[in-house]
């Protein structure tokens, strides 16, 4: 068998499920099952593959701010729709290397700052819950007619 498609233990929910021959998909960067084609850029939803790097809406953004904790990000796609800049985390440019530096020792200099950005992460994190998005979405198809 090849160096690249050793069988690999596929774990969900804790159980394990047997065993799946992985491939690493080059392209993306990612293990893939063996004989199956890359996925095309852009097939994972807010995902895709621009200059070498992943960029998008990581679910991470939401679970730090669920936790309190603010965050510093790039300013890419879908990210400042959670980070919003001085409100509940820091923003820098895509590949500013030193803004990022300097948006993070902010952070850890000034524990005011953070203790505040945190608690409005939070805030924000728990108006996006799946329940407060099931109600948003209901009162939307209530307003268009589609519900009842």
């Amino acid at each position: 068998m090849p160096a690249q498609d050793k069988p690999y233990r596929v774990y969900r929910g804790g159980r394990a499920k047997g065993r799946v021959p992985l491939s690493r998909d080059t392209a993306a960067g990612r293990a893939r099952p063996a004989g199956t084609p890359p996925a095309p850029p852009g097939a994972a939803p807010g995902r895709r593959r621009r200059r070498g790097r992943w960029i998008g809406l990581g679910l991470v953004l939401l679970e730090a701010a669920a936790f309190g904790c603010p965050a510093v990000a790039a300013r890419v796609e879908g990210v400042p729709e959670v980070v919003r800049d001085g409100h509940n985390g820091l923003l820098f440019e895509q590949g500013d290397v030193e803004s990022a530096s300097r948006q993070i020792a902010r952070l850890a200099a000034d524990e005011s700052l953070r203790l505040a950005l945190g608690d409005r992460a939070r805030q924000d994190a728990a108006g996006r819950s799946s329940a407060t998005m099931k109600a948003r979405y209901l009162d939307l198809y209530r307003q268009l007619g589609l519900a009842s």
